[in-house]
């Protein structure tokens, strides 16, 4: 085997082992329950990421990367390789981190989804701050005040960022009555219309009267949010 091609075998397997931990992390830290990532959009960013740092990175060191050049002019060629590519991942790292979700969060018939920069966690209620820093985005409910004021009242009926924005109203989902969650789930011919959630109940042997579902407002795509019908306990996302 030729130095060049070792070389590029090397780098490739490099990269592709960081990426690969790093997906790792996104997967099942910091973006679970899976599909968040691609709810938010989190997919085409590791997408960029993966094109750059997995296939451009060794196919510009496969190029470039010549015996007949001095050692000089291989180090500086490499060292530029490298630090386009590190450059490209902390930045694709730096976005994927920062945007992370941090809570699901029940707002009356729909579940928001809560990101890191949208909120002080210092403020999050006593009641769930135990479930902050578990990793992944916490299933929440939020407490409705008694009196709504016009702009809370306007972000519910167009969907818009509005009291799931508030830690301090934030209760663990289980304080949530279950007349109230079956009251405002979807019924049951909307389940059984939507393609995504028939495949997901089959792929978990499962019914339509088994389970409670809530339409996920994602940053990229929507989705759906399932409970059990029984316990009221989340059982994972569908992606739409």
């Amino acid at each position: 085997m030729s130095l060049r091609l070792k070389v590029f075998l090397l780098h490739l397997s490099a990269s592709a082992l960081l990426l690969s931990v790093f997906a790792g992390l996104l997967v099942f830290l910091w973006y679970t329950p899976w599909p968040l990532l691609s709810l938010q959009g989190g997919v085409k960013i590791l997408g960029l990421m993966v094109l750059i740092d997995v296939v451009l990175g060794p196919s510009f060191t496969l190029l470039i990367f010549k015996p007949q050049k001095s050692r000089r002019e291989l180090m500086t060629d490499m060292a530029l390789i490298v630090a386009l590519q590190v450059a490209a991942f902390g930045y694709g790292a730096w976005m994927l981190y920062t945007e992370r979700p941090v809570f699901l969060a029940l707002v009356t018939e729909r579940f928001e989804v809560v990101r890191a920069p949208d909120i002080h966690l210092e403020a999050v209620d006593k009641s769930v701050a135990a479930l902050v820093g578990a990793g992944g985005a916490q299933w929440v409910s939020v407490e409705t005040p008694p009196a709504l004021t016009f702009q809370q009242i306007l972000s519910r009926l167009t969907n818009s960022a509005g009291i799931e924005l508030k830690p301090e109203l934030y209760r663990p989902l289980q304080n949530v009555k279950p007349e109230l969650l079956k009251k405002y789930a979807l019924p049951a011919q909307e389940v059984n219309a939507s393609e995504a959630a028939k495949t997901w109940l089959q792929a978990h042997q499962l019914t339509a009267g088994q389970v409670l579902l809530f339409p996920v407002n994602g940053r990229a795509k929507p989705g759906l949010a399932v409970l059990s019908a029984d316990t009221h306990e989340p059982l994972g996302l569908i992606a739409q």
